[in-house]
């Protein structure tokens, strides 16, 4: 260090003899310090280092160094976009081959509040994306420590006060690689028919909407929705993470109708016409003409069962109310 700024210094040694190997300095312009808070190496022995920028306000600045003669690979700096302090606490990285990187902290908002700051880059320090967490409510939330599990979800730790009262221990987790879920094709049905969906990739299983499906909660469920409805269905892979699809049940409907007498004198005739369908089939009648002619001696119902051109059915009731004729005197 100098009376102007602090300097952020890295080296390596071997460790079976202590024995220095290389040492590589970082620094910023201007005035600034920077102070070195986290460092890992990935399976290629690169090595990660993370430090605080900054002097008043702070920035996150990555490194990555080779790992046999400590020569700086890139270095890349973020500031989140209200400018203001961004106070980074730990690095991560995943398993690729050529490794993604992670960072997280907190950072500063125009309110006077933190959120969660997390930050990925890829191997060749290009920032992928950054995403904040923020609690509501006004309240502040300070990132402390970050992990990664075996399927390279990372989790971050800290306090958050969203109750405007006190501090609470807040964990969130980033899933990085999420469950490949897939589901049963899109179909059509006829209107009062059902059909059976399925999904697969995951351990478990949500639909939505629940409505018309015999159980939401399983892979296979039967739908029998009544109009034409999309479900969506969440997979929860085996490390907790979720992914959806979804999948459209078509309904399709038979436009059967009969017109015709409703009402005679006893001894008359009535006339029942249908139309809408390619085929139609009367009971108790049996005929299987569009038009029928019924002469019942007293009130009756007729069913007339019309298939549609699209294959579906309807069935539709008539009746036909048989009057005395008048008695006159």
């Amino acid at each position: 260090t100098n009376s102007a700024k602090t300097y952020m210094y890295t080296a390596k040694f071997l460790h079976a003899i202590a024995d220095f190997t290389w040492d590589s300095w970082q620094t910023t312009s201007g005035s600034w310090t920077i102070n070195g808070v986290d460092i890992k190496i990935d399976p290629n022995l690169n090595v990660y280092v993370l430090g605080d920028a900054g002097f008043a306000t702070h920035d996150y600045i990555t490194i990555k160094y080779n790992y046999s003669t400590g020569t700086q690979m890139w270095a890349t700096q973020y500031n989140s976009p209200a400018n203001l302090a961004d106070v980074p606490v730990s690095l991560s990285i995943n398993n690729l081959s050529n490794p993604e990187i992670f960072v997280s902290g907190y950072t500063a908002t125009s309110n006077g509040t933190h959120n969660f700051t997390t930050v990925k880059y890829d191997n060749s320090g290009t920032q992928l994306w950054a995403i904040d967490y923020d609690c509501g409510n006004n309240g502040d939330d300070v990132a402390s420590a970050m992990v990664k599990d075996n399927n390279d979800a990372i989790y971050i730790t800290g306090y958050s006060n969203c109750s405007g009262t006190q501090n609470d221990v807040k964990t969130i987790k980033y899933c990085m690689i999420l469950p490949t879920i897939t589901a049963t094709a899109n179909t059509t049905i006829c209107s009062g028919d059902s059909t059976a969906l399925s999904a697969s990739g995951g351990v478990s299983y949500s639909w939505f909407p629940a409505s018309g499906l015999s159980n939401p909660n399983i892979a296979n469920p039967k739908a029998s929705p009544t109009t034409t409805q999309t479900y969506t269905v969440t997979g929860t892979g085996p490390s907790g993470c979720t992914n959806t699809a979804t999948v459209a049940v078509t309904i399709k409907t038979a436009n059967i109708t009969v017109s015709g007498t409703n009402a005679i004198c006893i001894g008359s005739n009535a006339t029942l016409s249908a139309s809408g369908g390619v085929s139609y089939n009367w009971l108790p009648i049996s005929q299987t003409t569009a038009s029928i002619i019924v002469n019942p001696t007293t009130t009756s119902t007729y069913s007339c069962t019309g298939t549609a051109s699209n294959g579906c059915t309807k069935t539709v009731i008539s009746t036909v109310t048989v009057n005395p004729l008048p008695i006159i005197s």
